[in-house]
């Protein structure tokens, strides 16, 4: 799993890259112009077989005009009986924000995070 990508950096003319970076992977991120300020190293640990993610650093916000989108792989896990599969936040496992979620392709799901920590994939 990727882990430790960076993100950021400068052009040869000193500002600011028009895009701040990928971690691709069945489950990835995305950030968009604008997300970052400076260098920053990021790191994504999978949770191993539960559709989620840890971010880091813990605490990192983002701009609403420029959140990344982070895209959560649920392949190979059991959602049956589950409907409404969103992308949630969790805090020592009690889900304490909800966002808004769109499909991501066979099995995946994307919603734009306006901060770092862990993340699931969540159903009713």
């Amino acid at each position: 799993f990727p882990e430790g990508s960076r993100g950021g950096g400068q052009q040869e003319n000193g500002e600011p890259p028009n895009h701040a970076g990928t971690i691709d992977h069945p489950t990835g991120i995305v950030f968009p112009a604008g997300a970052l300020s400076s260098a920053t190293t990021i790191t994504m640990t999978e949770y191993m077989g539960t559709g989620g993610v840890e971010m880091q650093p813990h605490g990192l916000t983002f701009p609403a005009a420029a959140r990344p989108e982070l895209t959560l792989s649920y392949a190979g896990i059991d959602v049956s009986g589950y409907s409404d599969l969103v992308i949630a936040y969790q805090v020592n496992g009690t889900i304490t924000e909800v966002y808004d979620t769109d499909e991501a392709g066979y099995e995946a799901l994307s919603a734009r995070v306006p901060h770092f920590s862990g993340f699931i994939v969540a159903g009713n």
